[in-house]
């Protein structure tokens, strides 16, 4: 588990717009514009390298570095984000926001039907309802009740 996976998990649970690590401030949520402290000390450069590594691409890993501009995406435990990495001013800035991306939807449907699947062939306690996946070509699912 990557460090950055508990902050990234308040992203979510938060619902704010970006986490935020920037070299010399504590890590913070932007939420309305307005930045909340989720960290109590400053970040430096080098701490922020470190837990950017940790959840980079591996190929993309080396080239994580201060004064580095780069993009990717993470499929973190709480859901999936899109980092950006800048250097305005020389300072290292990293600004995590939830993926909107389509195949980060489509990650998550996929998961979803997943989970839908098993539920479906799992059976009731009672044993009486049946409910069967039967694909329809819309991804339908009827319930039928045995008698």
């Amino acid at each position: 588990m990557a460090r950055l996976d508990k902050l990234i998990q308040l992203l979510h649970d938060q619902r704010a717009g970006a986490l935020r690590l920037a070299a010399g401030q504590p890590a913070a949520l932007q939420t309305d514009g307005r930045a909340k402290p989720v960290t109590r000390d400053p970040l430096t450069g080098q701490q922020i390298v470190a837990l950017v590594r940790e959840i980079a691409p591996a190929a993309m890993a080396p080239q994580v570095k201060e004064g580095a501009t780069l993009h990717f995406s993470y499929g973190a435990p709480a859901g999936p984000v899109d980092a950006e990495l800048s250097a305005p001013d020389g300072t290292m800035v990293v600004t995590l926001r939830p993926a909107t991306t389509s195949a980060a939807r489509s990650a998550g449907s996929d998961e979803a039907r997943g989970a839908l699947d098993i539920l479906l062939r799992a059976r009731p306690a009672g044993g009486n309802a049946v409910c069967h996946h039967v694909p329809d070509g819309d991804r339908g699912i009827r319930g039928e009740q045995r008698r």
